[in-house]
C-alpha cells in the first residue's frame, strides 16, 4: 500500500535513509523532516501499516535548500523534483519502487510536465541509473558539486 506521509512515520523513514546512505544523502531527523515539509512524500507501507520506503518530491517554487534542486530551479519548467527515494534493506529488489514513481507519475500527470531527479556518479550509483532509465528518465545535465568526490547526472522523464 502507498500512502502519503505522517509525522509519525519520520522515525522509520529516518533510519530507512540511514540505512541507503551514500545513495541518498545522510540526514538528521530535523533536516529529514524539512525535505518532506518542503513537498510531498509517498510512503510504501507493509501490511501492518509500518513504513518500508518512501519517495520525497519537491515542487518548484519551494523553500529548499538543494544544490540539486536549484540546479532545476535556475533551468525553469515546469517540473516536480524527486529528492529521494529509498527502502527498507530488507525490502529492496521487491518491485516497490515503481509502485512509488506510478503513484507519483499519476499524482503529477497533467499538474506538472516533466518529473526529474538527479543520481550520483561519483560516487557511483549505476543501480539507480539502470532504475531510473526502465523508468524512462533520460539524462539532461551533470554537475560536479566537489570535482572527484561528490558529482551527479540529472535526468528528466515527461509526464
Amino acid at each position: 500500500m502507498i500512502r502519503t506521509y505522517t509525522p509519525s512515520d519520520l522515525a522509520r523513514l529516518h533510519a530507512i535513509n540511514e540505512a541507503s546512505t551514500p545513495n541518498v544523502s545522510k540526514e538528521t531527523e530535523r533536516s529529514l523532516a524539512a525535505c518532506f515539509a518542503a513537498g510531498i512524500c509517498l510512503v510504501a507501507v507493509d501490511a501492518d501499516d509500518s513504513p518500508i520506503g518512501f519517495l520525497s518530491l519537491v515542487e518548484p517554487g519551494a523553500d529548499y535548500r538543494s544544490p540539486n534542486y536549484a540546479w532545476f530551479e535556475a533551468r525553469g519548467g515546469d517540473y516536480v523534483y524527486v529528492d529521494r527515494i529509498a527502502f527498507s534493506p530488507e525490502t529492496r529488489g521487491q518491485g516497490l519502487g515503481p509502485k512509488l514513481y506510478e503513484k507519483a507519475f499519476e499524482r503529477f500527470a497533467g499538474r506538472r510536465s516533466v518529473m526529474v531527479c538527479e543520481i550520483n556518479t561519483l560516487p557511483p550509483n549505476p543501480g539507480s541509473m539502470r532504475f531510473h532509465e526502465r523508468l524512462g528518465f533520460r539524462v539532461v545535465g551533470h554537475a560536479a558539486h566537489d570535482p572527484g568526490v561528490y558529482e551527479v547526472a540529472f535526468l528528466e522523464r515527461s509526464l
